[in-house]
C-alpha cells in the first residue's frame, strides 16, 4: 500500500470516528453543544471534530465516550469497519509478520515507568505486565 492510499484510509477513518461519535451523541438524546460544554470544549471546535473538518484528538474521544457511558474502542471499531466496507481490507502481505495483536502487547508497570524515566534505566522482561 502506498503512502497516498494509507493517508486516504487514515483521513477516512478520522472522519468516521467523528461520525460515529456524532451518532452516539444523538442516539443518547444529547446535542453536540451539550456534550461540548460537558467536556469543556467550544461548540464550534467540537462540531468541526464531529464533522471531520479537523482531526479529533484521542483525549476528546475518550472524554466524550466516557461521558456517554461508552467504551471508546466500540467507536473506533465501528469507524474502522466503515473504512473496510468502503475501501476494503488491507492486504495480509502488507501486515508485518510477527506483529503483536492488542492482546499480546505488554506495557511497563506505571510505577516502574516513572522510576526508570528519572533514573535513565533500561527495562527488562520482568518490568512488564500483560494487558
Amino acid at each position: 500500500m502506498d503512502m497516498q492510499t494509507r493517508r486516504e484510509r487514515a483521513e477516512l477513518f478520522a472522519r468516521y470516528i467523528g461520525l460515529e461519535l456524532k451518532g452516539a451523541i444523538v442516539s443518547r438524546g444529547r446535542t453536540a453543544q451539550d456534550v461540548a460544554e460537558a467536556v469543556g470544549r467550544s461548540s464550534a471546535g467540537f462540531n468541526r471534530w464531529l464533522n471531520g473538518k479537523r482531526e479529533l484528538p484521542i483525549t476528546v474521544l475518550c472524554e466524550v465516550a466516557e461521558l456517554l457511558d461508552m467504551d471508546p474502542r466500540v467507536i473506533v471499531e465501528h469507524a474502522y469497519d466503515r473504512v473496510v466496507d468502503e475501501l476494503g481490507e488491507r492486504d495480509d502481505e502488507e501486515m508485518s509478520e510477527g506483529g503483536a495483536t492488542v492482546t499480546e502487547l505488554r506495557i511497563p508497570e506505571e510505577s516502574k515507568l516513572r522510576g526508570a524515566a528519572h533514573k535513565g534505566q533500561e527495562f527488562n522482561e520482568d518490568d512488564h505486565t500483560d494487558i
